[in-house]
């Protein structure tokens, strides 16, 4: 069997690929990636009987690397930091989820049942993950949020935008008040899971569609709907530019 595998976390690769090295019998050629397009080079000139498919990713996220891996009619086994009731929904033929840190056992199993699977194709593959992976409508969705004193169920349409201090973030709502969990804005994003959200600065998480003005000047910032102004990173400006079409 050979596999692929791809993470934009180098010590993520390196980790499940001494794993899978270490513990898999029969042995399993591995080819670990951090840079997607790299990946699809690989895929589309070599035999890859199965994926190890980081979610999300800065470049490319997992759904979006399948949907450009045209002909790809492997198994795949997604890897992530994030237990969701979408991905415990993936347990079936050809499809499964390893949560990080990667446990052993678990890999092994996820990898005994890939063995006995006979996989699907591309297609039936993307329409799989089309049901499974694509966020529901942020106006539709409701998420539990945490704090000192209960849990919050908060419509993510109201969220306008989180503020990280360390390992604890402030939400800020409309008609509401803000909330502070603790939460770093990555698990945050991960809870969120909805293409509304913007990580704009290291500790600046933005809702798309609470933005009122884009300024360019001095670097750049971004003025939301509760008047408040966003920095927009050096790292980030390219991508948020490249969202909003300007």
């Amino acid at each position: 069997m050979k596999a692929l595998i791809l993470d934009d976390e180098f010590y993520c690769t390196d980790t499940l690929s001494v794993l899978i090295q270490k513990h898999c019998k029969p042995a399993i050629e591995t080819h670990a990636f951090t840079d997607p397009n790299k990946a699809l080079d690989h895929l589309q000139n070599k035999q890859v009987d199965l994926l190890f498919l980081d979610v999300e990713m800065p470049l490319m996220s997992g759904f979006e690397f399948l949907e450009k891996a045209v002909g790809f009619n492997g198994s795949v086994i997604f890897t992530t930091a994030y237990d969701t009731y979408a991905l415990k929904a993936f347990q079936v033929d050809a499809v499964d989820y390893l949560l990080k840190p990667i446990d052993k056992n678990e890999l092994l199993k996820a990898i005994e049942k890939v063995r006995r699977s006979k996989g699907l194709n591309h297609d039936q593959l993307l329409d799989l993950l089309r049901t499974k992976l694509e966020p529901a409508a942020t106006s539709d969705k409701k998420v539990a949020i945490a704090t000192s004193d209960g849990i919050h169920m908060i419509a993510l349409e109201k969220v306008i935008r989180c503020e990280s201090d360390g390992s604890y973030s402030t939400i800020y709502m409309e008609e509401a008040k803000p909330l502070v969990v603790s939460k770093n804005l990555k698990e945050l994003e991960g809870l969120f899971n909805s293409s509304s959200f913007f990580r704009l600065h290291k500790s600046h998480l933005i809702n798309m569609n609470h933005i009122r003005f884009v300024s360019r000047q001095d670097g750049g910032d971004v003025k939301m709907s509760d008047h408040s102004s966003v920095p927009i990173s050096r790292s980030a400006k390219q991508e948020f530019f490249e969202r909003i079409k300007a």
